[in-house]
């Protein structure tokens, strides 16, 4: 079970198949060093990056809806309302628990990721795991945790023509910078929007 190893992506690909105003569009906006943020999102206080971990949870978690073959939606969501409670400060969670029965999942447990909406639901699997671990105050989940969202984003934005890892980046950045998580509404409705747009091209 490699759940650290995160699929590495070439960010000149993210530009294929989209139109000339789409590329355009994104190659306007300013990078963000993804590295960097990690590096910096490590160093907050552990408050902070349950925090924002919380957010990135949310921000994921309709992608964990889209494919019962990886896991059934309803179990998804009751895993992920626990967790999201115990980053709240809920206490009492069997957080171990969750981990075991999460990475015991086949599609984690298998050496090759699966691929159409299939890799967005272990997508957020995966991401639902590191929330779970990052309870424990370990610094190098949380980074994980952005790492994997940022993987669901971008290959989202491949197959839609969409800035979401651009705008996930951006957030990620005020978020840090301020020392609190940003608001983050308006990306957690464009993931959902993203993530139901992949369940009707793919469906």
């Amino acid at each position: 079970m490699m759940l650290s190893g995160l699929r590495a992506v070439d960010p000149s690909s993210r530009c294929a198949g989209r139109t000339n105003g789409q590329q355009g569009m994104l190659e306007s906006m300013p990078p963000f060093d993804e590295l960097a943020l990690r590096s910096r999102l490590a160093a907050c206080p552990p408050r902070t990056r349950r925090a924002i971990v919380q957010r990135l949870l949310s921000v994921i978690r309709p992608f964990g809806r889209l494919d019962p073959g990886v896991i059934e939606p309803a179990r998804f969501e009751q895993l992920a309302d626990a967790v999201d409670a115990a980053l709240d400060g809920s206490r009492g969670t069997d957080l171990a628990g969750i981990v075991e029965e999460l990475g015991a999942l086949p599609a984690v447990e298998a050496d090759e990721e699966p691929e159409g909406v299939s890799f967005y639901t272990l997508g957020a699997v995966v991401e639902l795991l590191y929330a779970a671990e990052v309870v424990g105050g370990e610094p190098k989940t949380a980074t994980w945790a952005l790492a994997r969202a940022s993987d669901v984003l971008g290959f989202a934005d491949d197959e839609l023509g969409t800035s979401g890892r651009h705008e996930l980046l951006q957030w990620m950045d005020h978020s840090i910078s301020a020392g609190s998580p940003a608001d983050s509404s308006a990306l957690a409705t464009k993931a959902a929007e993203m993530a139901a747009e992949l369940a009707e091209a793919n469906g």
